[in-house]
């Protein structure tokens, strides 16, 4: 009736518009507004009103029209941009909601309107949880992609794609993430722990130390960042550093043996073999199946040196890995040297089986296999070792003595001429190369080569007795007066 008097009265019809919503009328209650925007066309509320009734009834292509006329005619109304966003959630564009939502807080949102998009989001982030937990990662970065589209400052969602990130390998991408929870959240100190554990990964360790400073400042009594921070500061070589950090793990938690290790290590790089073998001790002690530690503590005593506590050691840790090709290596340099010849030839063999990186193993096997009297067989591996100048000229040396042993004169003869050619008063190589000719009966080289080997006082008769070569020699008048002269 009131319409019938005054039908330009735009406030008329969203009245009527409300009554035909309560009565359930809803094309009626569209209409009106239809009727209202007529008359103000310019009025935002209107659109936006109208908006809802279209969104109630599912009809998003309307509903979005008419939010966009709200949000062109009247920017600043904030339920514009919020209803169009709430539409773009139901058709999954969640980047274009996002921006609605946005623009909404911008314009002041009300709180309540605001915790829809945070649940919304929320329910992208829980999704994103339950993925992980069933171990797709794939599927749990998109979720937690969509909470951080709609919510950016959402801290918890960035570090749970961070961890899906480092999960899937993609470390950079991770430390993104990680650095934008911090920025968020300057105490999240399990994102600064993650962030340097992956810049170690990387081999930055410089940029990995610093991040798990400020992981242990944020939660000094999470162990695992100053455990962390300590290999980072170890392999910066900044030794004293990294046994600060490994002394606060054992602060922490006394009983975790990795601590103790780690400790022990840092204390062997700086020559503390002593208290290093106390930290060994302790992380055995919590941990009696540590092959590493019996491993190093032995390397600790070999220093000292203690040549039976050191074989123990290497033993335990060989025990507890049969493939240690370093524990093997080192017990058979020991077993050489305390004249265990079997035994350090037996596991200079199991450590080339096992893999061992060591560049002078065929060279220390070769050794081995020589002082057993298997001289095929330690030429063999005298000549498979790689070249390394620090050994060349006794394993050429050694070559050539297998050489003798074997027979085999001018292939002796080839190698002390290569030690000679460096070294042109090596009394080795000279004496070779008098055996040499001695085995070739060819005795005035022979004389001439040992006289010089001779003269430098360093050959004993007694030891020159086993030379099979030079029985040839024995007869003759000169080299009889050389050894007499010379030989001790």
């Amino acid at each position: 009736m009131a319409l019938t008097l005054e039908n330009r009265d735009a406030d008329l019809y969203v009245q009527r518009s409300v009554v035909n919503q309560l009565a359930g009328n809803a094309a009626e209650a569209i209409a009106d507004y239809t009727w209202a925007i007529g008359v103000d066309s310019l009025r935002g509320q209107l659109y936006v009103d109208r908006g809802i009734l279209y969104h109630k009834q599912q009809n998003l292509a309307e509903a979005i029209a008419d939010f966009s006329r709200a949000v062109r005619v009247s920017p600043e109304i904030a339920a514009g941009w919020f209803q169009r966003g709430m539409c773009r959630i139901e058709q999954g564009d969640i980047e274009k909601a996002a921006s609605d939502f946005q623009q909404a807080r911008q314009y002041g949102l009300d709180a309540d309107s605001w915790q829809q998009v945070v649940t919304i989001a929320s329910g992208h982030f829980n999704t994103g949880k339950s993925h992980a937990g069933a171990g797709d990662c794939d599927a749990a970065v998109q979720s937690f992609t969509h909470a951080l589209t709609l919510l950016p400052e959402f801290a918890d969602a960035w570090y749970a794609r961070g961890e899906c990130l480092e999960k899937k390998k993609d470390l950079i991408a991770a430390n993104s993430d990680f650095t934008r929870v911090v920025a968020i959240d300057s105490t999240y100190y399990m994102a600064y722990f993650h962030k340097g554990s992956n810049l170690y990964a990387l081999g930055e360790y410089a940029s990995a130390s610093g991040e798990l400073e400020k992981a242990a400042k944020a939660q000094p009594a999470y162990h695992p960042s100053w455990l962390a921070l300590g290999d980072a500061y170890r392999m910066q070589q900044l030794y004293p550093d990294a046994l600060k950090a490994y002394s606060e793990v054992i602060k922490i938690k006394d009983n975790l043996p990795e601590g103790h290790f780690w400790a022990g290590r840092m204390e062997a790089e700086m020559g503390n073999y002593a208290k290093s073998i106390e930290h060994y001790s302790m992380a055995i002690r919590l941990n009696s199946n540590y092959g590493d530690a019996f491993y190093f503590r032995g390397l600790a005593y070999n220093t000292l040196p203690d040549d039976r506590r050191a074989i123990a050691d290497f033993s335990t840790a060989i025990k507890e890995k049969p493939q240690y090709a370093e524990a093997l290596y080192e017990r058979g340099k020991l077993y050489y040297k305390n004249s265990n010849f079997a035994g350090a030839e037996a596991d200079f063999t199991q450590a080339m089986q096992s893999g061992s990186n060591q560049k002078d193993l065929y060279y220390q096997r070769g050794k081995a296999r020589e002082a057993l009297k298997q001289y095929a067989s330690a030429l063999e591996d005298y000549q498979k070792n790689e070249s390394i100048t620090e050994i060349d000229h006794d394993r050429y040396n050694r070559m050539g003595y297998m050489c003798l042993w074997l027979g085999k004169w001018e292939e002796g003869r080839s190698y002390f001429e290569k030690v000679l050619l460096a070294q042109s008063q090596n009394v080795q190589a000279a004496y070779g190369m008098g055996s040499t000719f001695a085995g070739e009966n060819q005795t005035e080289k022979a004389v001439r080569w040992l006289t010089q080997a001779y003269q430098s006082g360093t050959f004993y008769a007694k030891e020159l007795k086993t030379h099979t070569w030079l029985k040839p020699l024995k007869k003759n008048a000169e080299y009889k007066a050389i050894a007499k002269k010379y030989l001790k």
